[in-house]
């Protein structure tokens, strides 16, 4: 298994060199509403396989290949927003996870 720090360390420098090449400086702010915004689009993706699916509609034209890039954007810019706020992701999905097992019980 990849760990999730060394992708938060990647997907950093490649959001550093978008930074640098358009001559900006993506914030928590910013990078927090630009989560906001992917997990927007990912909706509509999934809204679109639902009325697809329970509805018979063809509105929406659900389209898997984009539903799983937005859903990745969401992931990489969370993990931004963790390297930025000098979160250890890794240790807190751990932690988490671990307090979920307790909290519900499960092994």
């Amino acid at each position: 298994m990849t760990d999730i720090n060394k992708i938060a360390d990647e997907a950093k420098k490649v959001f550093d060199k978008i930074d640098k090449k358009f001559n900006t400086e993506m914030d928590e702010v910013a990078t927090f509403l630009h989560i906001t915004e992917e997990v927007g689009e990912t909706a509509k993706h999934i809204l679109s396989k639902y009325l697809e699916e329970q509805k018979g509609s063809t509105a929406g034209r659900f389209n898997r290949k984009e539903l799983k890039e937005e859903l990745t954007d969401v992931i990489l810019y969370s993990l931004l927003l963790a390297k930025k706020l000098n979160i250890d992701i890794s240790k807190e999905l751990e932690a988490k996870i671990k307090k979920n097992k307790a909290r519900f019980k499960i092994n």
